[in-house]
């Protein structure tokens, strides 16, 4: 878990650049959550981006798309499975 953390904190931008990444790189970050987020942050407090921006809307959706879909997820393991999250 801590491995999938520091290599989605290291390569959206946070440590390094998105910009310098190679394109392999850049096409993964593409579907990562905080790629959008540091882009909107980025544009707003670099670039400023007002908040109608594309950019802006976009890390907005994204970001809540995925609050949605792993609120979806853990509903659905809590559901089916409920003594699952409770330790003995």
């Amino acid at each position: 878990m801590l491995l999938v953390f520091h290599l989605n904190f290291i390569t959206t931008g946070i440590v390094w650049p998105y910009q310098g990444q190679k394109a392999v790189l850049k096409f993964v970050n593409k579907f990562l959550p905080f790629k959008w987020s540091v882009a909107a942050t980025q544009g707003i407090t670099l670039q400023d981006f007002p908040f109608d921006n594309e950019v802006v809307w976009a890390s907005f959706g994204i970001t809540f798309g995925w609050i949605i879909l792993f609120t979806l997820i853990l509903g659905s393991i809590v559901k089916y499975t409920p003594n699952s999250l409770v330790s003995a």
